[in-house]
């Protein structure tokens, strides 16, 4: 990216970087919780998904 390129042009990209990314994080989100629901003694509560900033799970 260059100060030489049109603004729309930026916004394009970006727009396009935000929408990879988020699917990739529904993506991650989505087999967590399939594999937490198919582990036949599984501790982790998929029911309501929450996780505190420092990395435990209430």
């Amino acid at each position: 990216m260059s100060p030489d390129e049109p603004f729309i042009a930026i916004v394009w990209w970006v727009n396009r970087e935000v929408l990879h990314h988020g699917a990739e994080i529904a993506l991650i989100r989505d087999l967590y919780r399939t594999t937490a629901e198919s582990l036949p003694d599984s501790k982790i509560p998929y029911d309501n998904l929450q996780v505190r900033l420092d990395g435990t799970i209430p």
